[in-house]
């Protein structure tokens, strides 16, 4: 494993057009980071953590294997966390947050951060307040060390959550400009980064277009969804963007029937995940088109 990290050091600075000064800023000297690339020396712990953290990468990215993460207790917790967001439930989300910021566990930056971004997201939607939301969007920004050529997967999220809410407040222009930013971002990330980030940034991507009555560009994003979906083997956002798929093809065409095609697949797929309060929504909208060939 050690003979490798310098490589993989040196390919991810080169892939973020980092200089060697710059990576080693605040942690070691130029030389050392030279000799670590070479592989003359292995860096300790403390070095490769703080380089791991300016690289926008977590330990396993060098190790291949492990990293906090992988730690049980606080994989289960971010997992958890995901979960109740996806499902709404915002109470337990800030429940979670506040017994978790007590935690030791919780106190590096990278997983305060995690928590700072799932509050923001719960306080907006609880409570509709914007100003609030930023505020902590913003904080959790400001915790990841990376530079400024390179972004982490994380900060990648949370930007996408600040456009989302601009979003919904009807700030569409600014919500566009964000997402754009982001694309380019993530056009820098390693290539072993979650799909989902991808698959749910595209989608949200299209809801956006849709509402600044770009529907063209609304569908694009919905078939780049559908096609991020199918490549990595998920269901995750696949009904939404169906739907979504249905509703700017409505919007832009005016054509029912192909509408219903979408809107059909969408029902289909959430119930067979189960998912009842959606495919009931998806239904009602079906209905409204007069039909109800999945009823």
């Amino acid at each position: 494993m050690d003979m490798y990290v310098g490589d993989k050091i040196k390919e991810l600075r080169l892939h973020y057009n980092i200089y060697q000064e710059e990576l080693a800023e605040g942690i070691c000297t130029q030389a050392t980071i030279s000799r670590i690339e070479k592989n003359e020396t292995i860096p300790n712990s403390y070095i490769l953590y703080q380089i791991a953290k300016r690289l926008g990468v977590d330990m396993a990215y060098f190790y291949g294997s492990g990293s906090l993460l992988k730690i049980e207790y606080v994989k289960n917790v971010y997992d958890d966390l995901e979960r109740l967001v996806r499902a709404r439930n915002y109470k337990e989300v800030l429940r979670i947050v506040k017994l978790e910021k007590s935690n030791p566990l919780f106190h590096r930056n990278e997983l305060k951060q995690i928590l700072l971004w799932r509050e923001g997201i719960s306080v907006f939607y609880l409570y509709r307040d914007t100003e609030k939301a930023f505020e902590l969007f913003y904080g959790a920004l400001k915790l990841t060390p990376t530079t400024k050529k390179n972004s982490s997967a994380i900060e990648i999220d949370i930007l996408a959550s600040i456009a989302a809410i601009h979003g919904e407040v009807g700030q569409l222009e600014k919500a566009d400009e964000i997402y754009q930013e982001i694309f380019l971002k993530m056009k820098k990330l390693p290539t072993n980064y979650d799909p989902k980030i991808a698959i749910r940034i595209t989608y949200n991507s299209a809801v956006n277009a849709h509402f600044l009555s770009n529907y063209q560009e609304a569908i694009s994003f919905c078939d780049k969804t559908i096609q991020l979906c199918l490549t990595h083997s998920t269901f995750y956002t696949l009904g939404e963007t169906y739907f979504q798929k249905g509703e700017s093809i409505l919007a832009l065409t005016n054509n029912k029937n192909e509408a219903l095609v979408w809107f059909e697949k969408s029902l289909a797929l959430f119930k067979m995940v189960n998912n009842e309060a959606a495919g009931n929504y998806v239904l009602e909208e079906i209905r409204k088109l007069g039909s109800t060939s999945l009823a």
